[in-house]
């Protein structure tokens, strides 16, 4: 193998590790992304956990009949 070819065959090397460190921090990203906790569908949440059951269940039991 010539230099030549030599530098050419580790140019293209670069350039397909470089396209595969890119779609890897993408894809990272994402699943950053998508991990991140939405506040707002949460609180609702958040707040019935604290309620009793009994009085959960009544309050259930109500807004069905209603």
């Amino acid at each position: 193998m010539t230099l030549h070819e030599g530098l050419r065959k580790a140019v293209k090397d670069d350039a397909r590790r470089a396209g595969e460190r890119d779609r890897l921090l993408l894809e990272a990203q994402r699943a950053r992304v998508a991990r991140r906790p939405r506040a707002v569908a949460a609180a609702p949440v958040r707040r019935l956990a604290r309620v009793p059951v009994r009085r959960l269940a009544r309050l259930l039991i109500r807004r069905a009949t209603a």
